[in-house]
């Protein structure tokens, strides 16, 4: 069972310790870098964004201006965004990785290390079939 305390039986059986405040400790900031290199990202960016284009240019009304003007700021934005996150450079060990040293030395990833052929190739094999998917659409809307 639970008692009700008033702050007066509090205050006499509580002891009051003065605390000094503590030393500003250094803040660990997390890796920003995403370890890939930002050509990648670049890719995939203009992947989505070809399909968005492609899809603009196949389907070209009035009324899709702004569905297709909205969907091209959010992409730009869902990758510009972490760029620009990344770039704040707090003090961290992490940068983003150059081609060249991506391509020498690969990437590790939850399933093991990958050489830069495959990784590249596991990034963007998505963004490539969406694209191929709006041209495959855009191509059938063309020939009905």
């Amino acid at each position: 069972m639970t008692r009700k305390f008033d702050r007066t039986q509090i205050a006499d059986v509580a002891r009051i310790v003065a605390h000094e405040a503590a030393a500003p400790r250094a803040v660990a900031h997390p890796a920003r870098t995403f370890e890939m290199p930002p050509r990648l990202y670049a890719l995939t960016a203009a992947a989505y964004l070809s399909f968005v284009a492609v899809l603009a240019t196949a389907f070209a009304t009035r009324e899709l201006i702004l569905p297709i003007a909205v969907i091209a700021i959010l992409i730009g934005a869902g990758f510009g965004v972490p760029a620009l996150w990344a770039r704040m450079r707090p003090e961290t060990k992490g940068r983003a990785m150059g081609w060249s040293e991506f391509r020498n030395r690969g990437i590790m990833t939850y399933t093991g290390r990958m050489n830069a052929a495959d990784a590249t190739t596991q990034v963007l094999v998505l963004p490539t079939l969406i694209l191929l998917w709006a041209v495959a659409v855009a191509t059938i809307a063309a020939f009905t």
